[in-house]
């Protein structure tokens, strides 16, 4: 299971560190404003996700 969980965390960090990346440089890249506000979208679900991923090893109280 520990297996299992490591992978999920290491997939989730790749994807979340591409959607980061992309985001920034889509923001900064694209003049289309519905674009940018896709990107813009998909950098504050991005943070959210650290939020909640943080919120929650905090609560476990650093069980991860």
């Amino acid at each position: 299971m520990n297996g299992w969980v490591f992978t999920g965390v290491a997939l989730w960090l790749l994807l979340n560190f591409i959607g980061i990346v992309v985001a920034i440089a889509g923001i900064g890249c694209d003049d289309n404003a519905a674009a940018k506000g896709l990107f813009v979208f998909v950098l504050l679900a991005a943070i959210a996700s650290w939020a909640m991923f943080i919120s929650f090893c905090l609560h476990m109280g650093g069980a991860l």
